[in-house]
């Protein structure tokens, strides 16, 4: 047997190109596909506003912001005479829309409240340039570029990208093909690793307890006697008299064939 290894996807994307073949041997560092990565319209978009955003707030920041604010009130008998002559002008409005008065009382109304604003000292909002400090400024920037690299990131991201093989192996699943859609984890391909072979065998009885770690087992393969050594040991799901070991094969000899399973093992003490 061999160890198997799973090559995953990386990301989401598309296979634009299958190299490989399944039942095909691969050399350490052989380039098995090309997947495109993918990502949506509305990703892209979104990360586009948010680099809008942050340079407008940056800019407004660097230009000074625009607020209002309240020129000084001088507050006097006037003063009271124009808000009582503006509510009576307001109402009076309100009462000529109705039909309630003719426009001639509407009209002075108005008149009067005029007159008296014109001599009447009174607040109102003006705007005025306010400047922002140097660390919010420093923030903002922090903030542009931070979505820049998002964005810039996330574009790279849509190009394509190679899968090697970091081991040398042969291919024993290859479940895609060419133009498939593949998200990020998937099993793209399994590969018997070439380097770490190994025979699994069941122990019982009286030999049970006499297995360990390291110890030298001698079989024979393809005619020839071949020595390996105990790599693993592990129990049995259920069966407590019956033990799993795992026992090395030399790199040369690893290709065992049919005679996988009728191999005859002989534990050294």
């Amino acid at each position: 047997m061999h160890r198997i290894d799973n090559i995953l996807a990386p990301n989401s994307g598309t296979i634009e190109a299958l190299i490989v073949e399944d039942g095909g041997f691969v050399e350490e560092g052989t380039k098995l596909m090309t997947i495109r990565n993918t990502l949506s319209d509305e990703d892209l978009f979104r990360l586009q506003q948010n680099v809008d955003l942050s340079k407008r707030n940056l800019e407004q920041l660097q230009n000074g912001s625009i607020g209002s604010a309240q020129r000084s009130i001088h507050v006097d008998e006037n003063n009271r005479d124009l808000l009582e002559a503006q509510d009576r002008m307001e109402r009076m409005k309100s009462l000529y829309e109705m039909g309630a008065i003719s426009a001639a009382k509407r009209d002075e109304a108005i008149a009067n409240y005029e007159v008296i604003k014109s001599t009447s000292s009174y607040s109102s909002p003006v705007s005025m340039k306010i400047s922002a400090d140097a660390k919010s400024i420093e923030v903002a920037e922090r903030q542009v570029k931070a979505a820049e690299d998002a964005l810039k990131k996330a574009k790279a991201g849509t190009e394509t990208v190679n899968i090697f093989s970091s081991k040398a192996g042969m291919i024993i699943e290859l479940p895609i093909s060419s133009g498939d859609h593949v998200q990020a984890g998937d099993v793209l391909l399994q590969m018997n690793i070439a380097e770490h072979p190994w025979i699994e065998a069941e122990v019982n009885g009286e030999d049970v307890d006499k297995v360990y770690l390291g110890q030298l087992v001698r079989y024979r393969l393809a005619r020839m006697e071949v020595r390996g050594t105990v790599q693993e040991i592990s129990d049995m799901e259920g069966d407590n008299d019956r033990k799993r070991v795992v026992i090395s094969i030399p790199p040369d000899e690893s290709n065992l064939g049919e005679d996988a399973d009728h191999i005859k093992l002989y534990f050294m003490p």
